[in-house]
């Protein structure tokens, strides 16, 4: 298998994923679904915030192929 090149490192545990994929593309039982709802008022800039430091800390959840 050709080694691939990509814009940031993957951690090990990303590279099993990716790896993983590469080997069956239709495999979809690491998908997972996140369904969320809300009420009251919302603060859109204090969410957003809130994603984009989660997303940062928790580079799995960036993973998309």
């Amino acid at each position: 298998m050709k080694k691939s090149q990509f814009l940031i490192k993957l951690t090990p545990y990303q590279e099993s994923f990716y790896n993983e994929w590469m080997l069956n593309p239709s495999r979809s039982d690491y998908n997972m679904v996140l369904d969320q709802s809300m009420s009251g008022t919302l603060d859109i800039e204090r969410l957003n915030s809130s994603l984009v430091k989660f997303i940062n800390n928790h580079l799995l959840m960036n993973s998309n192929v």
